[in-house]
């Protein structure tokens, strides 16, 4: 899970795949995520959040279809099994 520019700006990369799933968030805040994501990302300093991915075991549920090809919207239910390290 990596934060980038543009909407949604919280994306999950599933790994061994090409999919990107976008991460749906009231007015883009991460007040929105699960306490385990915001341990991390706590957003009291932004340079740092922006510099950190996070990899773990995501629960998602689908706002929209999957379309081959298409970021898919989700909404993040839970995050297990965490850990931050430096974006590639």
């Amino acid at each position: 899970m990596d934060l980038w520019n543009g909407t949604p700006s919280v994306r999950i990369w599933v790994i061994g795949t090409h999919r990107v799933l976008g991460v749906e968030q009231r007015d883009e805040k991460l007040d929105d995520l699960p306490p385990e994501v915001r341990r991390i990302w706590s957003g009291k300093d932004p340079d740092t959040d922006w510099k950190t991915s996070i990899y773990g075991d995501f629960t998602v549920c689908p706002v929209a279809a999957y379309q081959p090809g298409r970021m898919q919207h989700v909404r993040l239910a839970g995050a297990q099994h965490l850990s931050a390290r430096p974006r590639p």
